[in-house]
C-alpha cells in the first residue's frame, strides 16, 4: 500500500529530526541499508552470480577429484576454491554499493522538530478545551 503525500511528508520530517538529534545512529543505520536491494529480496549482479557459481562448481569438482585420487592437498585446494566462489558471489553487491554514489536528501531547516510541533498543537488543543 502506497503512502499518501501527507504520510511521506511526515516520514521525511521524522527522518530529518532523527538526523538532527542523533547523527551517529543515522550513520550506523546508513551503513546497514542496502539502497540497490529491493525490500522483499536480495539483489545480486548477474556477473557475480555466474562467476561465483562457476568457481564453486569447479571447486567441488576439484574436491571430488581429490577424494577419488586420495590426495588431501587437492581436496583442501578444492574446498578453498568453493569458499572463494561463494565469497565472490556474496561480496559483489556490497562492492557495487560502495562504488555507487549514495544520494541523500538534505533535510529542510526547521526551527522546531516534527514531534515538538505535534506536542505544541496538542497543548493548544488542550488549552482551547479548557483542560
Amino acid at each position: 500500500m502506497a503512502l499518501t503525500d501527507e504520510e511521506r511528508e511526515m516520514l521525511a520530517q521524522l527522518e530529518a529530526q532523527l538526523a538532527n538529534e542523533d547523527p551517529a545512529f543515522v550513520k550506523a543505520l546508513a551503513h546497514e541499508e542496502e539502497d540497490d536491494v529491493p525490500v522483499g529480496g536480495f539483489s545480486i549482479s548477474p556477473k557475480h552470480l555466474v562467476l561465483g557459481l562457476i568457481m564453486a562448481v569447479v571447486g567441488l569438482i576439484v574436491v571430488l577429484l581429490g577424494v577419488v585420487v586420495e590426495v588431501v592437498p587437492l581436496g583442501i585446494l578444492g574446498a578453498v576454491v568453493v569458499f572463494g566462489g561463494f565469497w565472490y558471489l556474496v561480496s559483489g553487491p556490497r562492492a557495487a554499493r560502495q562504488d555507487a554514489k549514495v544520494r541523500s536528501r538534505k533535510p529542510r531547516p526547521n526551527k522546531t522538530g516534527y514531534m515538538e510541533r505535534q506536542a505544541q498543537a496538542w497543548e493548544r488543543r488542550r488549552e482551547e478545551r479548557g483542560m
